[in-house]
C-alpha cells in the first residue's frame, strides 16, 4: 500500500478465495431517517411548536386538532387584543360628537372552543337519557307496568 502511495503498482498472489472490498463501495445507503427524526423531535420539543405547523405528522388527529384549536383560540385572542382599543376609539368618538358619556366597554364572547365543544357534548348526552328515560316510561305504562316497575 506504501508503494501505490507513491505511484508503484505491484501484484500479489493469493491461494483460494478472495474478496477485495473498498470501504464503501458496495453502495449501502446509510439509514439516517431515525437519527434524522429524533434530531428534529428534539427540536420541536425545545421550541414547544406543533410538528404539524411544519409539516410533520407524528401525533395522532385527535392530538393534532387540540393544538390545532389552541393556536385557533390564541390567535383570536390576540386579534381581540389588538381591536378592543380600536373599537373603544371609535365607539367613544362616536359617543362624544353625539353627545353622550363616552363610557365604553367592549364585551367579546368566550372563544374557548374546547370548553364549547364539552358543553355541546354533555347536552347531547343529557337530551339522549332524557329520551331514553320517556321511552323507558312510555313502555313500562302501555306494558301495564307501574312506576316502581311492578306488574300491575
Amino acid at each position: 500500500m506504501n508503494s501505490s502511495r507513491n505511484g508503484c503498482i505491484k501484484d500479489f498472489v493469493a491461494v483460494g478465495d478472495v474478496d477485495i472490498k473498498v470501504i464503501g463501495a458496495d453502495n449501502q445507503i446509510i439509514d439516517t431517517d431515525i437519527p434524522a427524526r429524533l434530531l428534529l423531535q428534539q427540536l420541536i420539543s425545545k421550541l414547544s411548536i406543533p410538528p404539524f405547523l411544519l409539516g410533520l405528522n407524528w401525533s395522532s388527529t385527535e392530538r393534532m386538532s387540540t393544538q390545532q384549536v389552541d393556536i385557533l383560540t390564541s390567535e383570536l385572542e390576540y386579534y381581540r387584543r389588538i381591536l378592543t382599543p380600536v373599537i373603544m376609539k371609535i365607539a367613544k368618538t362616536f359617543l362624544t360628537l353625539r353627545g353622550y358619556d363616552d363610557d365604553v366597554e367592549v364585551v367579546w364572547s368566550s372563544i374557548n372552543l374546547q370548553d364549547e365543544t364539552e358543553l355541546s357534548k354533555a347536552r347531547l348526552y343529557n337530551a339522549q337519557a332524557e329520551e331514553i328515560e320517556l321511552r323507558n316510561k312510555k313502555t313500562r305504562e302501555e306494558g301495564g307496568y307501574a312506576d316502581d316497575g311492578i306488574y300491575a
